[in-house]
């Protein structure tokens, strides 16, 4: 309401009182609980199947998330993580105890970690972001595949050269 005692003098009063109108606040960041919480301690954490597709994952409410997924001894995987817009998550592999650190490293801001189950059992990802930094932004994904061989083709031609006529062979 304008002028609403009417102190000053006006040509017209109808216009001094505004319609009652929905204001929606939105937040442009956008960044709402992935439908992985509560992942915050090893305890909470969420399965990720070896193998399987990449999971969207952000850390808009805590700057740590959780992931169990089962080994076999022997068997080698490769934990990656996938960071977007201004993410900084990085991965830690820890033992069934959730607290011994296997391989990883926070501080350098591991994203790839190539690892061997020493035993059977289930292992737990960390994935984190650093204390302040949650919020819009935070999003990533993570994945956990089979480490496989990097099978390479190389050619080598012979000493005598490598000179083939057009639709040969070189053998």
């Amino acid at each position: 309401i304008a002028n609403p005692t009417g102190a000053l003098s006006e040509v017209t009063t109808t216009n001094n009182v505004s319609v009652v109108s929905t204001i929606v606040v939105q937040d442009l960041g956008g960044c709402s609980a992935d439908s992985f919480e509560q992942d915050d301690s090893f305890g909470t954490a969420k399965s990720i199947t070896v193998g399987a597709p990449a999971q969207s994952h952000n850390h808009c409410e805590d700057y740590e998330d959780w992931l169990a997924f089962s080994a076999v001894s022997g068997e080698s995987y490769a934990i990656r993580v996938t960071r977007s817009g201004l993410s900084e998550a990085w991965a830690e592999v820890y033992a069934a105890d959730g607290t011994t650190l296997l391989a990883g490293n926070g501080y350098n801001e591991t994203t790839a970690v190539d690892w061997q189950a020493s035993a059977d059992g289930t292992y737990y990802i960390k994935v984190g972001s650093y204390a302040g930094r949650i919020g819009a932004g935070r999003d990533y994904a993570v994945q956990v595949q089979p480490k496989l061989p990097d099978l390479v083709q190389t050619l080598t031609l012979p000493s005598s050269g490598g000179t083939v006529i057009a639709g040969g062979f070189l053998n």
